[in-house]
């Protein structure tokens, strides 16, 4: 019972203290309130008033035009601001605890002596957005604990003598108001006070003493008047002052002293005034001094020696000046701490400007002339997070022009004249923590392999308003997770299969206002697309150019309508020979021919002989001194007026995503020669001690390099004397194919006949390491470390240690199904990258994998221990209904195929029944004469099919479950069969079973780990 007793009470208690609280935060109780009454702890627009509980009275928002009458005596905040008060009436007399008045945004004209004058507990008063134009002298007399005073957008003409002499007021905010100057007794009287604001007023003129007698200010807001003189030691007294802003004024010059009393400013602004000259004393002294704005004036020439001695200096801003001219070589010497920096329309920014300043995080250069990036123009800058540098007439990249900022965070290179990128700016820099890259607005035209793939964290890239026609397959790394892309505005045709990958993590894309190719070089970006176009901006806007029947049709609706043109086959050229050797006379025109079938689409490439490559029909006239190239629209090459230094190999590339073709043209240029029965020009004769006085003369041709050439008639012309081979070369001459027939180029176009005179050529026969015409050149080695990094159903990515750079032009990857003859060869790769991804290929198939190294020699020689095998993964195929005509048609195509061969089977069941009953009778006369079976081994090679007869094949079967082949009597050749590629297979019908004999091959050789079957005429 006592037990119950207490629990009792212990819960009466509790609900007695829980009534309490409830009734406590009722206020006042049963007494009227005119408006929302409530004890608040820490009101939201009480801050100034310090933690605590206040009674609070809140009438603002209720279109009333006098203070309600009936307010509790006890309220401490009064809100009745936004409504229309016009006069503080007597009903705020009687509320002698007030702590916080809020009377703004109402019609007051004017405050007088009795409105607050019984209200002297009041700390905070916010008088601001009235008409407030006059205030009586003793408005605030009595009111001696004011610590916020609040006049803000009024429209008073000068500083209240009602503010004199309050020694508690530490906030005054006299803002947008239309006071015209301070003068010596308009701040007297405010020893406490901290944070002053007259910004946004009319002051004209700030007399000496104006700040004498605030001993204690930290913050002084002067900004945005018309402020256009100040004397010398008008800061004088301010030896606390922290924080001055002075922008948005009419001054010229600064007296060079005028900040000396300021030991302890932070922040001086002096951003959007008119100066022009500020002398090297101008800021001496001022060694706290962290903040520093002078951007929007009309300086020039500034002291080298300017900012000596701001050792504290974090923020520099000296941009928008628009006469700056040139920054003198130490102007930032010194400058350790400096953390951000702004500067523009320099004439001229000299290296090492930016040495020493490790701790930099933030630096902008725009609008200046900063034609080149240099590799060590930010050396230093090993802190750096943020580059901007838009607006500088940029056109070039040096290499490793970025080398040292490990950092990097964003790069702004956008509004420049940056006309093509690689990845040699940015070789030699792992760009790790690189986020944002913008170069939007310039004039680039190529985007090469590699261009970012330094950038793995790259996760938002600007490309717009630029000129680039293809997004190539290797210019995101393959780690790299884009979130943001903008491709708009540009001449952008294909979007290639790498460089989607790179695309699956974007959730925001712009791809409007190009010419989009709609046909089988989209095919990727088209899937792409179809999953998702609600993260592309203006997707409904983005619409196909070409080819012409799908010209202005919405992307969409092609990837969702019943036509689907995105289909590719094998880029097959036309024209014919593959390899053909022209011999051209100076001055002549040339056409290159290189067609493709009509159903094919595909990238032509024309690759001229020093190497560079240029897509046709798209790039323009190549000028030089005499030879003019470009292409047709048919793809032909023509290169007029041809000069010797024009000889060469010129190769045309078609590539799409089935694979890749080539045509190859080798020119050689000769001078011209006239013919008979013109002379020939001849050197005069030599006289010497002969008989008949004199010596004959061999003309040689004058052309790239020795081989053919016209002679005169019944002149031979000897080219191997002397040896012209280098590096123990031997040389030999050789018929010319083209001298006794006429090389025919057949294309869509007029057939091209050229005819050469030429009796004899060199050709130069080079030991295993060098090549060349001359075996000038020694071959590269092999790459070594040949490593697969990624590998999926369809693509295998790798990567590679290098050869010695200087003898490597670049490499290339070459692979192949196993058991297959065809090889692919890759496009060439930068001697820089030294990684590639192969794309398309077959899912779950083996390949053979070699990486070799060229330069002007030739290819590295390839052993069989130079490559590497790697298969692409196993995976189940998804279905797209951007396909589904075409899978529903192949769909119902394999369900009959799956029927026919029950019903075969089934058939074939039945003939083996019979088959074994007619055997079982005539087994007595098969063992009297043992023979090999009568049933048909067939044997597929690729997609040959050749029929062995019976007499001639037979086999065994031993415990390891495989077979040996028996091919007496076939002609001698051999045969190889892959069991991992079912193009590849052998099918036996019902031949008898014969066991092993003794001395009979092993089917599998110990080193024969792939288990591929070989078959030979006799044995395996």
């Amino acid at each position: 019972m006592a037990k119950l007793t207490d629990l009792s009470l212990s819960v009466a208690l509790l609900i007695l203290g829980l009534v309490s609280t409830v009734l406590g935060q009722i206020w006042p109780g049963q007494r009227y309130c005119p408006c929302i009454c409530a004890r608040l702890s820490t009101p939201e627009l009480t801050y100034a008033l310090g933690p605590g509980v206040y009674k609070q009275v809140d009438c603002r928002y209720r279109n009333v035009n006098d203070v309600p009458s009936n307010i509790p005596r006890d309220t401490q905040v009064l809100l009745l601001s936004h409504n229309g008060i016009i006069n503080i009436s007597d009903n705020i007399d009687y509320l002698y605890d007030l702590l916080y008045l809020d009377i703004s945004h109402n019609h007051l004209s004017g405050v007088y002596f009795d409105d607050v004058r019984k209200n002297t507990k009041l700390s905070f008063i916010n008088l601001g957005w009235n008409d407030i134009t006059y205030i009586t002298p003793r408005a605030f007399r009595f009111i001696m604990n004011l610590n916020h005073l609040i006049l803000t957008s009024n429209k008073l003409v000068y500083v209240p003598e009602a503010i004199s002499n309050l020694t508690s007021l530490g906030i005054l905010d006299l803002a947008k108001n239309r006071i015209q100057g301070l003068y010596t007794n308009s701040l007297q009287g405010l020893p406490n006070l901290q944070f002053l604001n007259l910004q946004e007023n009319r002051i004209g003129e700030v007399n000496i003493g104006s700040f004498y007698q605030l001993p204690q200010l930290r913050t002084l807001h002067l900004n945005d008047n018309i402020i256009s003189y100040l004397p010398s030691q008008v800061f004088n007294g301010l030896s606390f002052l922290e924080v001055l802003s002075l922008n948005n004024n009419l001054l010229q010059n600064l007296y060079p002293g005028v900040f000396n009393a300021m030991y302890n400013i932070r922040t001086i602004d002096l951003h959007g005034n008119t100066l022009n000259h500020l002398s090297r004393e101008t800021f001496h002294g001022l060694s706290s001094l962290e903040n520093l704005y002078l951007n929007a004036n009309n300086l020039r020439n500034l002291p080298s020696t300017l900012f000596q001695g701001l050792y504290n200096l974090r923020i520099l801003d000296i941009s928008d000046n628009t006469h700056i001219g040139t920054f003198p070589f130490g102007l930032l010497y010194g400058l350790h701490n400096l953390e951000t920096l702004k500067i523009s329309n320099a004439q001229h920014v000299p290296q090492g400007l930016f040495a020493g300043l490790r701790k930099m995080q933030s630096l902008k250069i725009k609008q200046s002339r900063l034609p080149e990036i240099s590799a060590t123009l930010f050396r230093d800058l090993s802190s750096l997070q943020i580059l901007e540098l838009p607006e500088n007439h940029i056109a070039t990249l040096q290499p490793n022009s970025f080398s040292s900022l490990w950092t990097l965070t964003t790069l702004d290179l956008s509004n420049n004249e940056i006309k093509s990128i690689n990845n040699a700016p940015f070789y030699g820099t792992n760009f790790y923590a690189l986020t944002t890259l913008h170069l939007q607005n310039n004039v680039i035209d190529e985007l090469e392999d590699g261009a970012f793939t330094n950038m793995p964290q790259l996760q938002e890239v600007r490309l717009d308003n630029n000129n680039i026609p293809v997004v190539r397959n290797g210019i995101f790394s393959w780690r790299t997770q884009l979130r943001s892309i903008t491709l708009d505005h540009n001449q952008i045709h294909t979007i290639e299969e790498g460089a989607v990958r790179a695309m699956d993590s974007i959730d925001r894309m712009t791809v409007v206002s190009n010419f989009l190719s709609c046909d089988c070089h989209l095919i990727s970006f088209a899937k792409w697309f179809q999953q998702n176009w609600q993260n592309v901006e203006r997707a409904n806007e983005v619409y196909c150019y070409a080819p012409q029947v799908y010209n202005n049709r919405r992307l969409i609706d092609m990837i969702n309508g019943p036509r689907n043109p995105f289909q590719c086959v094998y880029p097959r050229i036309s024209t014919e020979p593959k390899i053909a050797n022209f011999t051209k006379f100076i001055g002549e025109d040339v056409y290159l021919h290189c067609h493709l079938i009509p159903t094919a689409v595909a990238t032509l490439t024309w690759v001229f002989p020093d190497q560079h490559e240029e897509d046709a029909p798209s790039f323009p006239p190549l000028m030089n001194q005499t030879v003019r190239a470009l292409t047709n629209h048919y793809g032909t090459l023509i290169l007029y007026n041809i000069q010797r230094k024009d000889a060469g190999s010129y190769k045309c590339k078609s590539t799409n995503t089935v694979g890749a073709d080539t045509i190859v043209y080798n020119i050689k240029v000769l001078e011209r020669i006239p013919a008979t029965p013109v002379t020939t020009p001849r050197i005069d004769p030599v006289t010497d001690n002969s008989d008949d006085g004199t010596t004959t003369l061999n003309l040689t041709p004058h052309e790239e390099w020795p081989g053919q050439g016209p002679g005169t008639e019944n002149e031979t012309v000897t080219t191997c004397n002397p040896n012209p081979c280098q590096n123990e070369g031997s040389c030999s001459e050789e018929p010319n194919e083209q001298s006794t027939e006429s090389t025919s180029i057949v294309s869509r176009e007029s057939s091209e006949f050229e005819k050469q005179n030429v009796v004899r050529q060199a050709g130069c026969i080079c030991r295993k390491n060098y090549g060349g015409n001359f075996c000038q050149y020694r071959k590269p080695d092999m790459p070594k470390e040949v490593t697969v990094i990624a590998s999926n159903k369809n693509y295998i990515s790798l990567t590679w240690e290098g050869s010695d750079m200087q003898n490597v032009q670049g490499y290339r990857v070459l692979y192949s199904i196993v058991g297959e003859r065809t090889v692919v060869k890759s496009v060439p790769i930068h001697p820089t990258v030294q990684s590639y991804t192969m794309e398309g290929l077959e899912t779950g198939v083996s390949y053979k994998i070699c990486v070799v190294a060229f330069n002007q020699g030739g290819e590295s020689t390839v052993g069989d221990n130079d490559c590497i095998w790697a298969e692409t993964q196993k995976a189940a195929q998804r279905t797209n209904s951007i396909f589904n005509t075409q899978f529903l048609t192949i769909g119902g195509s394999c369900l009959a195929v799956v029927v026919l061969l029950i019903l075969m089977g089934y058939g074939y069941q039945k003939i083996q029944e019979r088959r074994h009953n007619k055997d079982a009778y005539d087994e007595p006369m098969m063992q009297s004469n043992m023979s090999p079976s009568s049933s048909v081994a067939e044997v597929f090679r690729k997609s040959m099919r050749t029929t062995m007869p019976s007499h001639q094949s037979s086999f065994y079967r031993n415990s390891d479950d495989v077979m040996l082949i028996d091919l007496q009597g076939l002609p001698d050749r051999q045969m190889y069969m892959n069991p991992m590629d079912s193009r590849q297979s052998l099918h036996l019908g019902d031949a008898p079973l014969r066991d092993f004999v003794p001395g009979e091959p092993e089917l599998f050789p110990k080193g024969n780990k792939r288990k591929t079957l070989k078959i030979q005429d006799t044995q395996m």
